[in-house]
């Protein structure tokens, strides 16, 4: 059974990078241009505290060396500061104006007293083995410890992940879609909610 542990600075590996590229590869290939400048710009910011995708908001699930699933978390007050901060180590986004804007409409407001779940994802060898649920449990008592009263999260509308969330109590609470991104491949974005089990 995959050990869940706390991110720390120094076990980034592309890895991580792949599980997180596989939550939605079309929205992440159009923002970052590439698999390969996706992986620089997640290498930049792991080892940065604060940061969106950094190792202090971030669980992986271990089975022996091997990474096989990850959940990155953190209160919705943290989400303007820690993407700010993800923008100042990454410099100029790679898209036009236009595109980072419908890229950042995708993303429906935060929810008040929730924790954001940024990212989770299980690697295929790990799937159907009950990791995503000790996962999301896992989130529940980060949640809790953070005085949140619900989680949340973003994904795409065609994400098979969607019954998943559903069957763990998630619903969904807004729709978002962008014309813009249609020429892409982006499909609408659902954010689904639940309250905190108990």
């Amino acid at each position: 059974m995959a050990q869940l542990v706390a991110g720390t600075p120094t076990d980034f590996t592309t890895r991580i990078a792949e599980l997180i590229w596989s939550e939605d590869p079309a929205l992440i290939g159009l923002e970052y241009q590439s698999y390969d400048n996706w992986v620089d710009a997640a290498q930049k910011e792991w080892p940065v505290a604060g940061a969106a995708n950094s190792y202090d908001s971030t669980t992986l699930a271990m089975d022996g060396d091997a990474i096989v699933g990850l959940i990155n978390g953190f209160p919705a007050s943290e989400i303007e500061p820690r993407f700010d901060k993800s923008s100042e180590i990454q410099g100029a986004r790679l898209v036009s104006d236009d595109i980072a804007d419908a890229i950042d409409a995708l993303f429906a407001e935060p929810i008040e007293n929730a924790f954001y779940i940024l990212d989770i994802a299980v690697h295929a060898s790990a799937q159907n083995t009950g990791l995503g649920g000790r996962l999301m449990e896992h989130a529940d008592q980060l949640a809790r410890r953070a005085g949140c009263t619900s989680l949340y999260l973003d994904t795409y509308a065609s994400n098979a992940a969607v019954g998943f969330y559903q069957h763990l109590g998630f619903v969904i609470n807004q729709r978002t879609h962008s014309a813009v991104l249609d020429a892409f491949g982006v499909d609408p974005y659902l954010q689904l909610v639940r309250p905190i089990s108990q």
